[in-house]
């Protein structure tokens, strides 16, 4: 799937889900630690 038959909002959409992802990994990891 290349990038540039991918739609604005789409490439927003996906890199905005990937944000709130890697984020809930981020405090799922620090409540892993600090447990």
């Amino acid at each position: 799937m290349l990038l540039s038959t991918l739609q604005p909002e789409t490439i927003s959409a996906v890199s905005t889900a990937l944000l709130a992802l890697s984020l809930l990994l981020i405090v799922a990891w620090v409540a892993y630690l600090y447990r």
